[in-house]
C-alpha cells in the first residue's frame, strides 16, 4: 500500500527526513501503536496526507496498522484543513498520563536523551518509553529542580540529578540540599563555587541556546565531582562540550543484576553465596554495584570482602554480561 499511495504523492510538502528517520525507529523498536490518525487520499488515489508515515514503512520493513480514508475531496479546500490541529506535544502526552509537572519531565528527559545520544528531537513515545524506565530519577529530578529554578533551569537541573542519584543517591541528595540552601558553605566550596556561577551568569537571556544547557549541565556536574571527591573549587568556568553520559540503571535493572548474581554465585561457589546473599543490593556507584549490610551482619560482609572472593564475583559478573561490573561491600 506505501508504495502505492506514494505514487500519488504530488502536492505534499517537503518531505522531513528527520521525522521520517524517527518514525522508522519508532516502527523498528515497537513503539508505534495504532491511534486513529488516518493517511488520506482523494478520489483519484491522489496522497493528501500520510507521505511520512508511507516512508517510514518502506524503510523500516515491517508492518503496520493504519486507518486509511479514500475518496476525499480534491479541492485545495480540503487540504487548506489538513493538519490545522494543535500539535500534542511530550509533556500533554504525559499529562495524560497523571504525571505531574509532566512539561519539565518531558524537557528534562528530552535533554537527557540529547546528551546521550545528540539527538535534540524525540518522539512522544520515546518520551514514554524513558519516563517508565526511569521515572522516579525524574519525577523527583524535576520535584528537587523546581527549589532552585531562581538559579538553574529547571530540565537541566533535573537531568544532572537524575544522572547523579542514579549513580549515587544519598550523595545527590545531600548535594542538592547544600546547593539549595548554600548555608554553612566554606568559601573554596565547589557547592558555592556553583551558586557563584549561576548567580553570575546572564543564561536566563538565552535558556534555550543548546550550548548554554551544556554549559549549566557541566558545571553541575563539575561542581559534584570535586564536591564527591573532597576537592576544593572557587571558580567554575563555561564548558560548552557534550559530556559523556551514561544510560542511567534502574531499580529495576539492579535488581535483575543483583538476583541474576546470587543465582550465578551459588552455582559456581556455595559457600561464597551464603555470606553474601545476607547482604542486599541497593544502588549503582559507577560501575560499582553497592551491596549493603545491616550493622548484625558485620561478620558475613566480612567473609566476603576478600580479594579472591571479589573476583570470583566480578568473574560471575563478567559471565553474566556485565562486563566491568565490580562489587562495593558497605554497613549500613
Amino acid at each position: 500500500m506505501a508504495k502505492n499511495a506514494l505514487k500519488g504523492n504530488t502536492i505534499n510538502r517537503r518531505l522531513s527526513k528527520r521525522d521520517v528517520e524517527r518514525y522508522i525507529k519508532d516502527m523498528k523498536q515497537g513503539r508505534w501503536t495504532l491511534n486513529g490518525e488516518s493517511v488520506k487520499l482523494d478520489h483519484t488515489g491522489r496522497l493528501l496526507d500520510g507521505q511520512h508515515r508511507m516512508h517510514a514503512l518502506i524503510g523500516s520493513g515491517t508492518s503496520q496498522q493504519i486507518v486509511t480514508v479514500r475518496n476525499l475531496p480534491s479541492e485545495d479546500s480540503t487540504f487548506a484543513t489538513i493538519d490545522c490541529g494543535r500539535k500534542r506535544t511530550s509533556g500533554s502526552v504525559l499529562q495524560l498520563s497523571k504525571v505531574k509537572n509532566s512539561n519539565a519531565v518531558a524537557a528534562a528527559i528530552a535533554f537527557y536523551r540529547f546528551l546521550l545520544t545528540g539527538e535534540d528531537k524525540l518522539t512522544s513515545q520515546e518520551v514514554v518509553e524513558v519516563y517508565k524506565n526511569h521515572s522516579e530519577l525524574f519525577d523527583e529530578g524535576v520535584r528537587l529542580g523546581s527549589a532552585v529554578k531562581n538559579l538553574v533551569r529547571t530540565p537541566v537541573y533535573a537531568s544532572f540529578l537524575a544522572e547523579a542519584m542514579s549513580t549515587d543517591g544519598g550523595k545527590a541528595i545531600q548535594f542538592h540540599e547544600q546547593f539549595a540552601t548554600g548555608i554553612g558553605l566554606d568559601s573554596d566550596s565547589a557547592i558555592l563555587a556553583l551558586r557563584n556561577y549561576f548567580i553570575n551568569q546572564t543564561y536566563r537571556k538565552a535558556a534555550s541556546n543548546p550550548a548554554l544547557r551544556l554549559a549549566q549541565y557541566n558545571a553541575c556536574r563539575l561542581a559534584f565531582q570535586c564536591w564527591k571527591d573532597g576537592k576544593k573549587r572557587k571558580l567554575i568556568q563555561n564548558n560548552y562540550n557534550r559530556p559523556k553520559v551514561e544510560e542511567f540503571v534502574s531499580i529495576d535493572y539492579i535488581n535483575k543484576m543483583w538476583s541474576a548474581l546470587l543465582d550465578k554465585v551459588s552455582l559456581e561457589n556455595p559457600f561464597l553465596h551464603s555470606y553474601l546473599v545476607e547482604g542486599a543490593a541497593v544502588e549503582r556507584q559507577g560501575k560499582n554495584l553497592v551491596v549493603r549490610y545491616c550493622s548484625s551482619k558485620t561478620d558475613q560482609m566480612e567473609m566476603v570482602d576478600n580479594p579472591k572472593n571479589h573476583m570470583s564475583i566480578e568473574s560471575c559478573l563478567d559471565q553474566l554480561g556485565y562486563t566491568g561490573w565490580k562489587i562495593k561491600l558497605m554497613i549500613l
